[in-house]
């Protein structure tokens, strides 16, 4: 919900988010090893998909990586290569709270 309140402009911003399924596809855990909770509520449809491909197959191990699609009207997750040089996103690191 920080994420979503604190979004400052129009269209949308992509946030890599620490989470991965690259050492056993399907299983999604956080970088520090805990493993994601069901959240099927912020999968955006038929995600995780795991898709392959890219032009000349550059991908074929797939998608193992989460970014966050950020609007105004929406926020889901949306697996995605990991090495994705195309797509300029922002990061979102873990920090304690100030007491």
């Amino acid at each position: 919900n920080f994420l979503k309140r604190s979004y400052p402009g129009s269209g949308e911003q992509r946030y890599w988010v620490g989470l991965t399924d690259a050492l056993k596809e399907g299983d999604w855990r956080w970088l520090d090893g805990t493993r994601l909770s069901k959240t099927p509520k912020y999968w955006y449809n038929d995600q995780p998909d795991d898709w392959k491909g890219g032009e000349s197959d550059q991908y074929p191990k797939g998608e193992d990586c989460v970014e966050m699609l950020l609007s105004r009207t929406a926020y889901f997750l949306l697996d995605a290569f990991c090495d994705d040089q195309q797509t300029k996103k922002q990061y979102v690191c873990e920090a304690k709270a100030p007491k």
